[in-house]
């Protein structure tokens, strides 16, 4: 899956295996949603599971994204959570992210 923004395309598995390379990161889930300004198209959401035991914030998350990917390709919205939403299979659900 992938999304389009500013005409430019994100694939998310590329953009989850480089977060899955940021220090304390476990699992990383990416979506996209509707630009609220509406000039983008689609911007990047991600959900974020670290480490035990690892203290990381959704800010050093994102500088960790500056400084290995575009900046088209950036997250806009950052979630930490402590399990990714699953569905009924126990696989990863990009809806239930999207809806958060």
């Amino acid at each position: 899956p992938m999304l389009i923004t500013k005409g430019q395309n994100i694939y998310f598995s590329d953009l989850e295996d480089l977060l899955l390379s940021c220090p304390g990161v476990r699992e990383v889930l990416a979506v996209g949603i509707p630009d609220p300004d509406g000039m983008r198209g689609e911007v990047v959401r991600v959900a974020v599971v670290l480490r035990d035991g690892v203290t990381q914030t959704s800010a050093g998350i994102k500088k960790y994204c500056l400084d290995n990917l575009a900046q088209y390709k950036t997250p806009r919205e950052i979630y930490i959570l402590k399990d990714l939403p699953r569905d009924l299979l126990g696989l990863p659900c990009r809806d239930s992210l999207k809806q958060m």
